[in-house]
């Protein structure tokens, strides 16, 4: 049994990087680089995308997308792993949003932005002990990543899980009933572990993501008072003339 938690034919189409030319082929690199400007660049990619899904979509048969009549047990799982995989996605943008503001107060040379959830949370912590903000606004930082922290574990076991057999026993739903089981390495010592979720439990899962996704904007526009461009700027000068 599982832990429980708390709480057409496209093998012959280009690639994108081959369809690109800067990306792969010689001298490649070289034109990739040329490009000036995040305008040139974002053109250049568009028109690169618009090509290869216009090449693709000649190559199949245009058909109305599945939509279960009948859902069977499968239909339910996609709907809320997708659903969580959604909102989790704004999480992380504002997440990203917050460090990309509080690495200009503190004007790291070295600083990137990480690419994985683990590392977004420890730079976050990292930066709420260097940056100078006032006691309340760093109570709610702390509080916020904290929740971050606590779904993304959840998350990892869903999205990155696979679904295992103990989740198909039994002939029917009456049977089975409306819990899954995942199966995933884990992030702390990378064992296999099962962790068994109800639907119920995966869906609060992502009414928290998106929950946390909306508080850290409010975090960053109503507390911080970084709602457009110019007060932005004003808030990182402000921090950055008590540190010096």
């Amino acid at each position: 049994m599982g832990n429980k938690h708390e709480l057409g034919n496209v093998a012959n189409q280009p690639s994108l990087a081959d369809s690109a030319g800067v990306l792969a082929g010689p001298g490649g690199l070289k034109r990739s680089a040329s490009l000036r400007g995040f305008g040139a660049l974002r053109s250049r990619i568009f028109t690169v995308c618009s090509n290869c899904l216009s090449s693709f979509s000649e190559s199949i048969v245009v058909r109305t997308p599945y939509f279960p009549t009948k859902p069977l047990k499968l239909d339910y799982i996609y709907f809320h792993v997708g659903r969580l995989t959604t909102w989790w996605s704004g999480a992380e943008d504002a997440v990203d949003v917050c460090l990309e503001m509080m690495s200009k107060i503190i004007e790291d040379p070295l600083y990137q932005r990480p690419r994985s959830t683990k590392r977004r949370v420890t730079a976050f912590k990292s930066f709420l002990k260097t940056v100078p903000f006032d006691p309340p606004h760093l109570s709610r930082g702390e509080s916020l990543i904290a929740r971050f922290s606590k779904v993304a574990r959840h998350r990892h076991k869903i999205i990155h899980g696979v679904v295992s057999y103990g989740t198909w026993e039994g002939k029917t739903w009456k049977k089975q009933g409306g819990w899954v089981r995942f199966a995933s390495f884990s992030l702390d010592d990378g064992a296999l572990d099962f962790t068994d979720f109800e639907l119920a439990e995966i869906e609060e899962i992502s009414d928290e993501a998106l929950s946390i996704c909306c508080d850290f904007w409010d975090w960053i526009a109503e507390d911080l008072g970084c709602s457009a461009p110019h007060e932005t700027n004003k808030f990182i000068d402000k921090l950055r003339s008590r540190l010096a």
